[in-house]
């Protein structure tokens, strides 16, 4: 079997894998939370503002580590080059259980409430509608039980069909996702345009979100956390730098564009979304836009909508399932992974093994988690590795000062990131802190693979060999 990834993929389909994982679940989930969280609808869109700004400063960073290490595999490459193999593991082994399995869980997850939303407002009170949103059946043995629903049936059925699609072929998979991602932003732009004109073509706008109606300080360090989950993704070309044609030119393209269109239409649809409807109408609620979108538009058109809305969350577990296991690839080819994950399969030249590893560990997340809680304790865990990443890049530029491509306004930009992340580390921390410990306990499992993996290698060469 052949062992190397080829370089197939141009800087657009680099582009739509950045626009793809970012937008879609922290837009369409995430804003009703912040407002439960922070209360103050002037304070949510200027955390949108704010981080849009601190994701573009991380973006021109990773840009330059992305120049100078074009490989597959992003952060963890970065780390293990600057800090050494034990980082480097640790960060992909947070991908792995974190980065990319949770995220396509969420997005599967959203895909599900918002099916449901479109099923309650097209079919309501139908046997459809009665059997997606109650249906369930329990397995297990003696005292054990779990209890599996129709929506997660609806989840792992997602997983499991894109993870096909991408085991299947590089080109195949590269033009699933463009197809989608186009699909994508066409909606959202019709969605953003048409809500506007309703709202200005009506008896305009129902409410003021420039106008203060008093901030919950003790929120607003979880709910930047949230919208950050909103906005990771925007390095998602690094992870693909093995496969991108011309990396050094395309890679620092791709999270540019991709970043910096990404924050335009997050703030717009937040303006929208606070013209379109009081505050306390979907404040704490995953279906915002499903929300808005009848306010807007009447249930009809809210149908319509729905079924977009479904389709953006497909794009955006599409770009996980693609993009994830190109990191656990890069560690097994280093040799601090299992091998299996470094096998390229002859036929579809794709770490076939690595997607389906990491789409049974979005089935577990799905399985047995709640959606908040595995939100908070993956962007905990998100926000210390980028946090190290960018520390790397002072000793790099200390041992070699060239680079193909240099990152602006250094060292205002990568210290402005760092300064944002560590608030947004402790903060959730103090917060969340039980969350925050289950993260730690999860980098620290990783440790203990780590420094175990040398005697899993004796042995199975020991196998081999006899």
């Amino acid at each position: 079997m052949s062992d190397t990834l080829k370089r197939k993929l141009g800087v657009w389909t680099a582009t739509f894998a950045v626009f793809a994982s970012m937008i879609g679940s922290g837009i369409f989930g995430n804003t009703g939370k912040v407002q439960e969280f922070v209360g103050d609808p002037l304070m949510v869109m200027a955390l949108w503002l704010f981080y849009g700004v601190v994701a573009i400063a991380g973006a021109l960073t990773y840009s330059e580590l992305a120049a100078r290490m074009p490989e597959a595999g992003g952060e963890y490459v970065y780390l293990r080059k600057t800090f050494g193999p034990l980082w480097g593991f640790l960060s992909g082994w947070i991908s792995l259980i974190a980065g990319f399995s949770a995220p396509a869980a969420i997005a599967a997850y959203l895909s599900a409430e918002y099916m449901g939303a479109l099923l309650s407002t097209a079919f309501p009170g139908s046997s459809l509608d009665l059997l997606f949103q109650n249906w369930s059946f329990s397995v297990g043995l003696g005292s054990w039980a779990l209890a599996i629903t129709f929506k997660q049936i609806y989840m792992v059925a997602l997983i499991v069909l894109f993870s096909v699609f991408h085991g299947i072929g590089v080109k195949k998979g590269g033009w699933i996702q463009n197809a989608l991602t186009a699909l994508k932003l066409a909606i959202v732009l019709i969605f953003l345009f048409g809500g506007m004109v309703a709202i200005f073509m009506a008896d305009g706008p129902v409410h003021d979100p420039l106008k203060s109606n008093g901030v919950e300080w003790a929120g607003v360090g979880i709910g930047l956390l949230w919208v950050l989950y909103a906005y990771s993704g925007w390095n998602g070309a690094s992870y693909l730098a093995g496969e991108i044609e011309n990396p050094e030119r395309n890679v620092p393209r791709a999270m540019m564009w991709g970043t910096a269109l990404t924050a335009v239409l997050y703030v717009l649809l937040n303006l929208m979304y606070y013209l379109a409807s009081p505050a306390s109408a979907f404040s704490g609620s995953f279906t915002v836009a499903s929300i808005i979108s009848e306010t807007l538009f009447g249930k009809g058109v809210a149908v319509f909508f729905n079924i977009c809305f479904c389709l953006i969350l497909l794009s955006t577990l599409s770009a996980q399932v693609m993009i994830g296991p190109r990191v656990y690839y890069a560690m097994a080819k280093d040799g601090v992974f299992f091998k299996f994950a470094s096998t390229i399969h002859p036929k579809f030249e794709t770490p076939f093994y690595s997607i389906i590893v990491q789409g049974v560990l979005s089935i577990v997340y799905i399985l047995s988690g709640s959606y908040y809680d595995v939100m908070t304790y993956m962007g905990f865990s998100l926000s210390i590795f980028p946090f190290l990443t960018v520390v790397g890049l002072w000793k790099l530029r200390k041992n070699n000062p060239d680079a193909p491509y240099k990152v602006p306004f250094y060292p205002w930009t990568p210290l402005f990131f760092l300064l944002v992340t560590l608030i947004i580390i402790i903060t959730s921390a103090v917060h969340e802190w039980d969350k925050a410990l289950f993260a730690v306990a999860g980098i620290a499992v990783g440790a203990l693979i780590y420094f175990l993996m040398p005697y899993y290698s004796r042995r199975s060469r020991g196998r081999s060999e006899a």
